[in-house]
Formats: C-alpha cells, sequence, structure tokens
C-alpha cells in the first residue's frame, strides 16, 4: 500500500515533470521552430532568384527549339507505343463481351444457376465422349452463390473462366480433372488507398495426366485461340482470354504408373473495372 509520504513524492515528481515540459516547449522548441521557420523562408527566396538566373541565362545563349522538338517526338512516340501495349494487354486479357454485359448487369440468382447446371451437363459430356474422368469434387467446387460476395456479378467471369479451364483439360486430353475450388475475387489496385482498376478471379485446379497432355493444357490457358492454332494446339473456346497460371506443383501419380503426373494449380483471370 502507497504511504501518504510517497504519493506527495510522486505528485510533486510529476508536478515538475509537467513543469520542465512546459519550459522547454517555451524556451527551446518554440525558438527553433520559429528559427527553422525563417531559413525555410530564406531559402524558398534563394530557389526563386536561382530560377530568375537560370531562365534569363538561357534567355541570353538561346533554346535549342530543333533538340526540344526532337524530345517531343520521341516522347510522342513512346506514348503510342505505350497506347498500343495497354491496349493489346486489355484485350488479351478481357473476357468475351456478353460476359462482361452480365458482370455489369444487376445479378440474376436463378438465371446464374441455371447457367451453372448447364455448365456442368454440357462438360460431363463432353468428358465422357473424350475419355476423361470428371471427378464429382469438381462440379461441386464450381463458382456458387454465397453471402460473403459483395460482388456477385462476377461469379459470371469465374463461372466463365472454369468452363475455358475445364473444356481446355478435356480437349488437351488429360486423363482426369480431379478437382475443383473457386476463391473469392480479389480488387486489384496499382497504387496503395486508391479505387481498385479490376478484379483477380481465381479457381484451384487438381488434374492427372501424361506429360505431354499436361504441356499441352498448362500452354492452353495461357494463349489466345489464334495463338493456340498457330501451335498446333487444340481450341476448347473461340473466346477464351489469355488465363494467369501459377502455384503449380507436379508430381508423380504412382509407381506403377510412371508416365502419369498429379498437377496442382491456380488459374486465374483479371475483370477491368473501366
Amino acid at each position: 500500500m502507497i504511504t501518504s509520504r510517497r504519493f506527495l513524492v510522486a505528485q510533486r515528481n510529476l508536478f515538475l515533470g509537467v513543469l520542465l515540459g512546459m519550459l522547454f516547449y517555451a524556451f527551446v522548441f518554440e525558438p527553433l521552430s520559429r528559427k527553422a521557420a525563417a531559413q525555410d523562408k530564406h531559402l524558398t527566396s534563394l530557389w526563386k532568384r536561382l530560377t530568375k538566373v537560370e531562365v534569363a541565362a538561357a534567355a541570353d545563349t538561346g533554346v535549342d527549339l530543333a533538340a526540344l522538338d526532337a524530345q517531343a517526338k520521341v516522347f510522342e512516340g513512346l506514348a503510342k507505343r505505350l497506347g498500343t501495349a495497354d491496349r493489346g494487354l486489355t484485350n488479351r486479357l478481357a473476357l468475351d463481351p456478353p460476359i462482361r454485359e452480365k458482370i455489369r448487369l444487376p445479378f440474376q440468382l436463378f438465371e446464374f444457376q441455371n447457367e451453372r447446371q448447364l455448365q456442368i451437363e454440357t462438360l460431363g459430356k463432353l468428358g465422357r465422349e473424350k475419355n476423361v474422368v470428371i471427378a464429382p469434387a469438381t462440379f461441386v467446387g464450381f463458382p456458387n452463390y454465397s453471402s460473403e460476395q459483395k460482388q456477385p456479378g462476377l461469379l459470371w467471369g469465374q463461372l466463365a473462366m472454369v468452363q475455358y479451364a475445364l473444356a481446355a483439360g478435356i480437349q488437351c486430353q488429360l486423363t482426369s480433372i480431379d478437382n475443383l475450388s473457386a476463391s473469392l475475387p480479389r480488387p486489384i489496385t496499382t497504387e496503395t488507398n486508391q479505387p481498385a482498376s479490376a478484379d483477380e478471379l481465381s479457381v484451384t485446379l487438381e488434374v492427372t495426366g501424361t506429360s505431354p497432355a499436361i504441356t499441352r493444357f498448362l500452354l492452353c490457358l495461357a494463349l489466345k485461340p489464334e495463338e493456340a492454332k498457330a501451335m498446333g494446339l487444340p481450341v476448347a473456346s473461340e473466346n477464351k482470354p489469355a488465363l494467369f497460371v501459377d502455384r503449380i506443383l507436379m508430381r508423380k501419380y504412382s509407381i506403377e504408373k510412371p508416365d502419369l503426373f498429379k498437377l496442382q494449380l491456380r488459374v486465374t483471370a483479371v475483370v477491368f473495372r473501366t
């Protein structure tokens, strides 16, 4: 228990600390602050005078207009090339216009569920025709509505991406498609505290196949249809965008089947907000 004497000592020390802080602020911090402000004002004045001297010197010696014109043309050329590259990248990654329109419109859950079921039936039939086994877990993992989704319209983009990826796997003659899980969309921002410019849609796939089939599959995911055709690869959809592929894990299927491999990967698409 604190005695009255110790309490008075602590109270006195606290009072002295506050008093010393006030004296430091009044006699040290404030004068230094005023001095720093005065120095800033002096430096600003010197900078303005220096700028005027440089402008006057340029006027006396003359400005090389030809050099400036040449630099301007170089910058114009760079701007055009950047614009072309930007449009090319957008066209390469953008989803099909009808899909983008569905994303923009108010989300209709009943319509989405019908399309989801239709895609499951269509891909299941295609898998049977091509002798590619599609495990039930794959269809269970199809994108579906949940209350956690802040932008349910993006489900249309995710469903289209799943269709592109699975159709590519079937056309590339994978042995089986074993599992699929869809992640929630993630906003993409180019700068901190700035509005998102796009959204990332991703799914994780687990497949089994031979080395040639897996190689074809990875290439088909990353290429546009016309690029796949040029390389002699199968085309699952004429409207497929280029998809990102990462987090690849590949391992032997079993000792008994040395020509088969298990592949786990993440497939990502980008939806631009503009």
